[in-house]
Protein backbone atom coordinates (compact mmCIF):
# COMPACT_ATOMS: atom_id res chain seq x y z
CA UNK A 1 0.00 0.00 0.00
CA UNK A 2 1.32 3.27 -0.30
CA UNK A 3 -0.55 6.24 1.39
CA UNK A 4 -0.40 9.53 3.38
CA UNK A 5 0.28 10.34 7.24
CA UNK A 6 -0.29 12.82 9.60
CA UNK A 7 0.08 12.70 13.23
CA UNK A 8 -0.32 15.25 15.96
CA UNK A 9 0.33 15.90 19.47
CA UNK A 10 -0.15 18.81 22.09
CA UNK A 11 1.54 18.85 25.60
CA UNK A 12 0.61 21.02 28.23
CA UNK A 13 3.46 22.18 30.96
CA UNK A 14 3.12 23.29 34.16
CA UNK A 15 3.09 26.76 33.72
CA UNK A 16 -0.29 28.67 31.99
CA UNK A 17 1.38 29.86 28.79
CA UNK A 18 3.86 26.73 28.21
CA UNK A 19 3.19 24.34 26.40
CA UNK A 20 5.03 21.74 23.42
CA UNK A 21 3.43 20.92 19.90
CA UNK A 22 4.63 18.16 17.11
CA UNK A 23 2.96 17.92 13.58
CA UNK A 24 4.10 15.46 11.18
CA UNK A 25 2.60 14.94 7.42
CA UNK A 26 4.42 12.51 4.72
CA UNK A 27 3.95 9.39 2.40
CA UNK A 28 4.97 5.86 3.46
CA UNK A 29 4.75 2.49 2.08
CA UNK A 30 3.16 -0.49 3.69
CA UNK A 31 3.62 -4.02 3.44
CA UNK A 32 0.13 -5.87 4.71
CA UNK A 33 1.13 -9.77 5.50
CA UNK A 34 -2.62 -10.62 5.68
CA UNK A 35 -4.53 -8.06 3.37
CA UNK A 36 -7.77 -9.82 2.63
CA UNK A 37 -7.93 -11.16 5.91
CA UNK A 38 -9.96 -9.92 8.94
CA UNK A 39 -6.50 -9.34 11.14
CA UNK A 40 -4.08 -7.68 8.89
CA UNK A 41 -0.31 -7.05 10.24
CA UNK A 42 1.45 -4.37 8.61
CA UNK A 43 5.10 -2.92 8.74
CA UNK A 44 5.61 0.86 6.92
CA UNK A 45 8.46 3.07 5.86
CA UNK A 46 7.95 6.50 4.81
CA UNK A 47 9.39 9.61 4.38
CA UNK A 48 8.06 13.43 5.97
CA UNK A 49 7.84 16.61 7.01
CA UNK A 50 7.63 17.91 10.85
CA UNK A 51 7.05 20.82 12.54
CA UNK A 52 7.95 21.39 16.26
CA UNK A 53 6.92 24.62 18.70
CA UNK A 54 7.82 25.49 22.43
CA UNK A 55 6.32 28.21 24.27
CA UNK A 56 7.89 29.50 27.59
CA UNK A 57 5.73 32.11 29.38
CA UNK A 58 7.14 35.47 28.78
CA UNK A 59 9.13 34.34 25.93
CA UNK A 60 8.11 33.90 22.17
CA UNK A 61 7.50 31.03 20.65
CA UNK A 62 10.39 28.82 19.42
CA UNK A 63 9.22 26.91 15.67
CA UNK A 64 11.43 24.28 14.65
CA UNK A 65 11.41 22.12 11.18
CA UNK A 66 12.63 18.88 10.42
CA UNK A 67 12.74 16.01 7.37
CA UNK A 68 11.32 12.67 8.95
CA UNK A 69 14.36 10.37 7.62
CA UNK A 70 13.40 7.83 7.63
CA UNK A 71 9.92 6.80 9.64
CA UNK A 72 9.17 3.20 10.31
CA UNK A 73 5.80 1.35 11.84
CA UNK A 74 4.58 -1.50 12.61
CA UNK A 75 0.63 -2.22 13.25
CA UNK A 76 -2.49 -4.81 12.80
CA UNK A 77 -5.74 -4.13 11.32
CA UNK A 78 -8.97 -5.21 11.99
CA UNK A 79 -11.15 -5.18 8.68
CA UNK A 80 -14.82 -4.16 10.08
CA UNK A 81 -15.72 -3.73 6.19
CA UNK A 82 -14.06 -4.48 2.69
CA UNK A 83 -13.61 -0.90 2.76
CA UNK A 84 -12.38 0.24 5.96
CA UNK A 85 -9.86 -1.19 8.81
CA UNK A 86 -8.81 -0.23 12.08
CA UNK A 87 -6.12 -1.14 14.45
CA UNK A 88 -3.66 -0.01 16.95
CA UNK A 89 0.33 1.00 15.56
CA UNK A 90 3.94 2.03 16.84
CA UNK A 91 5.87 4.79 14.75
CA UNK A 92 9.41 5.65 15.24
CA UNK A 93 11.55 8.15 13.11
CA UNK A 94 14.83 9.87 12.59
CA UNK A 95 14.31 14.10 12.16
CA UNK A 96 17.00 16.01 11.00
CA UNK A 97 16.16 20.11 11.87
CA UNK A 98 18.26 21.95 9.49
CA UNK A 99 19.23 25.14 10.54
CA UNK A 100 18.89 25.19 14.18
CA UNK A 101 20.60 28.77 15.80
CA UNK A 102 23.38 27.73 18.01
CA UNK A 103 22.98 28.29 21.92
CA UNK A 104 24.78 31.69 22.41
CA UNK A 105 25.40 32.24 19.09
CA UNK A 106 22.28 33.75 17.53
CA UNK A 107 24.16 34.72 13.83
CA UNK A 108 25.15 30.60 13.70
CA UNK A 109 22.85 27.64 12.56
CA UNK A 110 23.74 23.83 13.23
CA UNK A 111 22.13 20.58 12.17
CA UNK A 112 20.48 18.20 14.45
CA UNK A 113 19.08 15.09 14.72
CA UNK A 114 16.43 13.81 17.17
CA UNK A 115 13.87 11.24 17.27
CA UNK A 116 9.92 10.89 17.95
CA UNK A 117 8.62 7.57 18.89
CA UNK A 118 4.34 7.28 19.00
CA UNK A 119 1.69 5.27 19.33
CA UNK A 120 -2.05 5.51 18.43
CA UNK A 121 -5.30 3.80 16.27
CA UNK A 122 -4.77 4.18 12.89
CA UNK A 123 -7.67 3.92 10.07
CA UNK A 124 -7.77 3.02 6.51
CA UNK A 125 -10.21 3.40 3.97
CA UNK A 126 -8.99 1.35 0.62
CA UNK A 127 -10.23 3.65 -1.83
CA UNK A 128 -10.33 1.22 -4.67
CA UNK A 129 -11.46 -1.97 -2.62
CA UNK A 130 -13.65 -4.60 -3.99
CA UNK A 131 -16.04 -6.74 -1.94
CA UNK A 132 -14.87 -10.18 -1.78
CA UNK A 133 -17.09 -12.93 -3.57
CA UNK A 134 -17.90 -15.90 -1.25
CA UNK A 135 -15.88 -18.99 -2.34
CA UNK A 136 -17.65 -21.75 -4.05
CA UNK A 137 -18.43 -24.47 -1.40
CA UNK A 138 -17.65 -28.31 -2.24
CA UNK A 139 -20.25 -30.58 -0.99
CA UNK A 140 -20.08 -34.13 -0.70
CA UNK A 141 -22.54 -36.41 -2.74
Amino acid sequence: MLGGYGSAAWFKATGEEDGLRSFATGVQAQLHVRPRRSIDPWFGLGIGYRVFSFTAAGQPTSVHQAIELPRLSIGVDYRASYMFSVGPYVSADLALFMGEPRPGQPGQTQTTLASFVGAGLSGRFELFGTEPRPRPRVTGY
